[in-house]
């Protein structure tokens, strides 16, 4: 059976990228992804065949206030 994944567009002041969230860690952090406002992830930095930045996301937190909110 495969496990679920998610895409997600994410971009900040050095520009646009994907974070890649799948197993265990999207099953923790599904309902910070959700979240529409400043998010902090955590994760390893790759590069797929086209050349392109890819996260493997391992751990994110929604930033409020200038504080972080960890779920």
């Amino acid at each position: 059976q495969e496990e679920p994944m998610l895409l997600v567009d994410m971009d900040d002041e050095a520009g646009n990228y994907q974070v890649l969230w799948s197993g265990a860690a999207l099953r923790q952090h599904q309902a910070v992804l959700s979240h529409r406002g400043p998010v902090l992830i955590r994760g390893r930095v790759r590069t797929d065949r086209q050349g392109c930045i890819v996260v493997v996301g391992n751990d994110a937190a929604r930033v409020e206030g200038g504080a972080t909110a960890y779920e």
